[in-house]
């Protein structure tokens, strides 16, 4: 599986190892299942919900600052917003997120994003979106501030 973080090319590699080094930065899908999840990603950019459109059109075009991308395959995940740079995933959350199986479903997947993967995750409802989407954006803003660049720092 292909991560945001790189290692550096050996000379002992292989031409098969050298053109999986110099897979994309932005490639982060479980290669077993890019082909489906990157499939599943563009439907989801054709029909956002209300909020989603609410708070691409906020982070679109590095309004905050930073290039976010939609609806984007991390491992096994689709996240709605992403900012690779600082390993920041936001999420708007609709009703269904509320059910029990959902809740422990929500859990399992940021605690993977978190732990494996190294994001942090940030969750945002609908009604929160559509009722104030200027304290969104303030609370991405903050979260991205205390966010290292993945390309400013060698621990991470």
């Amino acid at each position: 599986m292909q991560d945001i973080s790189r290692t550096g090319s050996s000379n002992n590699s292989s031409p098969e190892e050298k053109k999986t080094e110099a897979a994309p930065h932005y490639q982060t899908a479980d290669k077993l299942l890019a082909k489906e999840l990157i499939q599943h990603s563009k439907n989801n950019r054709k029909e956002p919900t209300k909020s989603e459109a609410l708070v691409w059109n906020a982070l679109r075009n590095k309004n905050l600052g930073l290039k976010f991308r939609r609806q984007h395959a991390i491992g096994i995940y689709i996240a709605d917003f992403v900012c690779l740079e600082k390993r920041l995933i936001i999420e708007i959350d609709g009703g269904y997120h509320n059910t029990k199986d959902q809740i422990e479903l929500d859990e399992a997947r940021t605690l993977a994003l978190e732990q494996k993967y190294l994001f942090k995750i940030v969750r945002f409802t609908n009604e929160e979106v559509t009722k104030d989407i200027t304290a969104v954006c303030s609370k991405i803003k903050t979260v991205l501030a205390e966010r290292l660049s993945y390309k400013d720092s060698s621990s991470i």
